[in-house]
């Protein structure tokens, strides 16, 4: 038995803006008999860019499909060390309200991050849960989003000797709306 859902337009908008990122650790470890443990988090600002491919399923709600894409530096204290963050989520969001105007949205999807900032470099990857809204600031149309990565896929060569390694993403952003 087949069905179909009528979807009466599909427009693609663009956003760009600033965000931050942290990948965050838990970790114990046991080398040589020499057992510790330590948690923080490595992250930092950069730009986003939010492309989103977007269907009106009713006047007052639609589906999208959009990525997050995220290049920045990680702030670090280590004089002359290398920094980096980086993500790359992509989510399915169900949006309430027109999205040239005011409204909100939650998401669910994937996303892959990694940080380094001179005293930790690591990634993670696994299922993500977003939500937020856009509302106007000075007649600019602002989007803010949020998104925790439960981090589930980690690199194998990070965990040489860890008991435990949990990690995960906080993802932060402040868009404005290009268009269509």
């Amino acid at each position: 038995m087949a069905s179909s859902v009528a979807v009466k337009a599909q427009d693609f908008y663009h956003n760009i803006g600033i965000g931050y990122m942290a990948v965050l650790y838990n970790q114990e470890y046991s080398i040589s008999g020499s057992t510790g443990s330590y948690s923080g988090g490595a992250g930092g600002p950069g730009l986003v860019y939010n492309p989103m491919l977007a269907f009106d399923m009713s006047g007052s709600s639609s589906f999208v499909l959009a990525a997050y894409p995220l290049l920045g530096f990680a702030l670090s204290s280590v004089e002359g060390a290398s920094s980096l963050a980086a993500e790359l989520p992509i989510a399915a969001e169900l949006f309430f309200g027109d999205l040239d105007d005011m409204g909100g949205f939650v998401g669910l999807g994937f996303n892959m991050g990694f940080a380094a900032d001179g005293y930790y470099s690591g990634g993670t990857g696994g299922p993500q849960i977003s939500g937020g809204g856009q509302l106007y600031i000075a007649d600019q149309l602002l989007k803010a989003r949020i998104g925790y990565t439960l981090g589930v896929i980690k690199d194998s060569s990070d965990s040489a000797g860890f008991t435990k390694d949990s990690r995960s993403i906080i993802s932060l952003g402040l868009l404005y709306q290009l268009g269509q």
